[in-house]
């Protein structure tokens, strides 16, 4: 810093923590320092954004030549923008209600977030009531942490800078029971039913992406569990994936979708963790002649930056369906659970249990041209009843990826 006064000039030079201050009188007849001692900690500012004493910078900026701070790609944050996102778009109350340091995670390898009631959940937005916003200027998740989002509502990872993400962010659902084994916002209540099965056929797998696949129908005149359409465009609508449907005659219960997950970021996501959001498998008939559960649909992905840098996996995929039950008979006992997805290409198995006379399901979509679910293949012998339908493929927004990911994404 320089002081234009004809009578003196100040020097300003940062030695570690002090900043060292000269003052020279013009003549040469009097001389001295000054010492101002400035804390070692750095606040920084976003309406002034500049370097702190020894080139910090808030998380996700870094310090220019000219020493303002900027992001990777150059450029410093406007200090006026409130508004984050495009196809999730979160504005914030006030500039001052923007973060200004990454959030506070707890420091444990898996975090749990209840996208109803956790304290991470922001406050100080427009969409607080329908989502769970993690925010923060800058935002890290270490390779061995995972990251797991359940509830109600759906999951929004947001960043004010960059986005680093290394561990896994899951909002899928699994075939296990509790709150917890079901991804935020799975099953919303815009999901459309298919047909319910009769005669201890199997339910259908859920429709969202693509079409579910149907359950096993037993009896000539019975009805089988028919899945619904899948939707003819991509949704406008941020949300989670679809059930499937339950067997019949007090059959398996249906696997529930999988859940929604946007990661925002206002300069760039670098991604090479995982991001998981598939559907949970249909549950196997019980020890009756009874239908087994139909594979959930999987649910959402949303990446959203200027700049997207993915090579890890991410995959909305469907559940396997369940196998039917069987009341009687050597054969007689609860038919096998649907599977989940474990990555991309990876289809979720179907329930098939050979020592049962209970139908298999079918399995879950996978991969880029799979995008519906399989149909239960048949093949329930004495009183077994028909398996589940394989649920089908959600959806994943995701700029400019094209490997690594299932199903594609649906804006190029």
């Amino acid at each position: 810093m320089q002081h234009s006064a004809a009578s003196n000039l100040w020097v300003d030079r940062p030695v570690g923590a002090r900043l060292v201050r000269r003052l020279g009188m013009r003549n040469g007849r009097h001389a001295g320092w000054l010492f101002v001692l400035v804390p070692a900690c750095f606040h920084p500012s976003y309406d002034h954004p500049t370097c702190g004493p020894n080139g910090e910078c808030p998380s996700g900026l870094r310090c220019s030549a000219e020493l303002v701070c900027e992001a990777p790609g150059g450029g410093t944050p406007d200090a006026s923008s409130t508004c984050f996102g495009s196809f999730v778009t979160v504005c914030f109350t006030t500039v001052a209600d923007v973060p200004k340091t990454p959030p506070m995670l707890p420091s444990d390898n898996t975090i749990e977030i209840d996208t109803d009631a956790s304290p991470l959940c922001d406050q100080h937005n427009d969409r607080k009531d329908e989502y769970c916003i993690v925010a923060g200027a800058g935002f890290t998740l270490a390779a061995t942490q995972s990251l797991r989002g359940y509830g109600s509502k759906p999951l929004v990872l947001l960043s004010i800078a960059t986005f680093d993400l290394h561990g896994t962010v899951d909002v899928s659902s699994n075939h296990n029971i509790g709150p917890q084994n079901t991804g935020a916002n799975a099953n919303p209540s815009v999901c459309t039913n298919g047909m319910a099965p009769e005669m201890a056929g199997g339910g259908y797998g859920g429709s969202f992406g693509g079409k579910g696949g149907d359950g096993e129908r037993l009896g000539g005149t019975a009805t089988a569990g028919n899945a619904a359409a899948a939707l003819t465009t991509p949704p406008t609508m941020f949300r989670g994936g679809c059930p499937g449907g339950s067997g019949d005659s007090t059959g398996g219960a249906g696997g529930n979708g999988g859940g929604a997950v946007a990661i925002i970021a206002a300069t760039s996501i670098q991604l090479d963790g995982k991001v998981n959001a598939s559907g949970a498998g249909g549950h196997g008939g019980p020890a009756t002649q009874s239908g087994g559960g139909g594979g959930g649909s999987g649910g959402m992905i949303v990446l959203d930056a200027p700049s997207i840098m993915a090579t890890g996996p991410l995959f909305a995929n469907g559940g396997g369906g369940g196998q039917g039950g069987t009341g009687t008979g050597a054969g007689m006992g609860i038919g096998a659970d649907g599977g989940e997805s474990p990555d991309p290409p990876t289809n979720a198995p179907a329930g098939n249990n050979t020592s049962k006379d209970g139908g298999p399901g079918g399995s879950g979509s996978a991969g880029t041209s799979k995008l519906s679910g399989f149909n239960a293949v048949g093949g329930a012998t004495g009183t077994g009843g028909g398996g589940g339908g394989g649920g089908a493929a959600g959806f994943i927004r995701a700029h400019g990826v094209t490997t690594n990911i299932s199903p594609p994404s649906f804006v190029p």
